[in-house]
């Protein structure tokens, strides 16, 4: 007989692993939006932050920002260690077996079984289906100047839009990413910019896509126009 106890491992287990496939394995510069997570494993607002909460005070998860969290290293060997499988120390033989059967997309490593089922978050706000090259054929390694920099976000603006027309993102979602990437780039145009703003407004785009796996290129550019921005003078 399944216990309330029995189900709230599962969800902790299910949560962990839809932020692990959100993050592509943990991956830097993906975060997860926690309600959308949540809804995406079945659960309600407050089950999924008391879920998340859970799984933050085991050092499983950790916050970025009000609503966005990321998969901590222990977190994903727990994941990788449950997708072969495995016990471990948070999730149970039992446990482990009802995340496999789950009709849920598993984006793991060499080995593990890939198969094609519902988009990670909502499809009322975005969806899983495409990895847009964001920044176009721009090399954020090769730049040199604040121009170019310019040329990087006004890029980065083109993959949001194309992302909101192929139903990637929301028009909201767009509008939050987009608005802080406009910020940036007015600050760095200045005489003498802020280089703490723009990393700052470049941190809130950031943010506001949060985990969505189709546009995650389209963050991993932004996290590294940041560390440019911090390793340069503006």
């Amino acid at each position: 007989m399944t216990t309330a106890l029995d189900e709230k491992r599962k969800a902790r287990l299910l949560l962990l692993h839809k932020a692990y496939e959100a993050t592509n394995g943990g991956a830097a510069g993906y975060f997860c939006d926690v309600e959308a997570l949540g809804n995406a494993v079945g659960l309600d607002r407050d089950t999924a932050w008391a879920t998340y909460d859970y799984l933050r005070g085991e050092g499983l998860m950790e916050p970025m920002g009000a609503q966005a969290a990321v998969i901590t290293h222990p977190g994903v060997v727990e994941v990788e260690a449950a997708l072969d499988n495995k016990p471990t120390p948070h999730f149970s033989m039992p446990v482990v077996l009802a995340l496999h059967s789950q009709n849920t997309q598993i984006i793991s490593g060499e080995g593990h079984h890939v198969s094609q089922a519902a988009p990670i978050f909502d499809q009322r706000d975005q969806t899983v289906t495409t990895q847009y090259n964001a920044a176009g054929d721009i090399n954020v390694g090769a730049m040199k100047t604040v121009d170019e920099l310019v040329t990087a976000l006004d890029a980065l603006k083109l993959d949001l839009r194309a992302a909101h027309d192929d139903g990637a993102i929301s028009e909201l979602v767009e509008a939050k990413t987009k608005t802080p990437l406009l910020e940036a780039i007015e600050e760095a145009k200045k005489p003498e910019p802020d280089k703490n703003k723009v990393l700052a407004f470049l941190d809130s785009a950031k943010l506001a896509l949060g985990g969505v796996a189709a546009v995650g290129a389209i963050v991993d550019s932004i996290g590294k126009i940041y560390e440019w921005v911090k390793q340069h003078t503006l």
